[in-house]
């Protein structure tokens, strides 16, 4: 992700200078609080607000309000695992989204998007249901979010399998021989 800067000049020369964010706690990583410039390194969404500048001199002080809205391609708040395996015969739900609920989903599979049949529905835009999985669906499953300002891509690789362990059996009790070797 590229760093962005945002720097707003408030009152030159500068008598006695402090920034303030307008009902939040201001970001750790302003850099610049008490001066003439206000710089945001790397700005995200989360840093938008209201922010007022306020200069003093003995003689009297003054404030200025400037509104920063930060735009940025989508950022996913849940995402894909990077590996997907799972039992043949078994349903999968696949789910990645934003908080904004104006971004667009496309899924993909195998790099080509996926056409809803009874066995790939999406579910809504953010998720994808995959029907009775076979070993012909394993691959490379992708969901691309778009606003407009770009876009973001999570991706999992399925992978189906004829049966997986049992968590029972991956917890084995053993009690131990006379001599001193488990026995299962």
């Amino acid at each position: 992700m590229r760093t962005i800067s945002y720097e707003y000049l408030c009152f030159r020369p500068a008598p006695s200078l402090s920034w303030t964010k307008t009902g939040a706690e201001f970001p750790a990583k302003v850099i610049g609080q008490t001066g003439e410039r206000l710089i945001i390194p790397d700005a995200q969404p989360e840093d938008g607000g209201e922010y007022t500048c306020t200069g003093m001199t003995d003689v009297d002080t003054a404030t200025a309000q400037t509104l920063l809205t930060v735009i940025s391609p989508p950022i996913l708040k849940t995402e894909l695992d990077s590996d997907t395996t799972v039992r043949k015969l078994s349903d999968v739900n696949l789910r990645c989204e934003t908080n904004d609920q104006s971004d667009s989903y496309v899924w993909f599979y195998n790099a080509e998007p996926i056409i809803p049949t009874d066995h790939l529905q999406q579910q809504g835009e953010n998720a994808l249901l995959i029907k009775r999985v076979m070993p012909s669906d394993d691959g490379i499953y992708q969901c691309q979010v778009t606003n407009q300002h770009g876009s973001t891509l999570s991706t999992t690789q399925l992978k189906v399998k004829e049966t997986l362990p049992e968590k029972e059996e991956k917890v084995e009790k053993s009690e131990p021989e006379p001599s001193g070797k488990n026995v299962k």
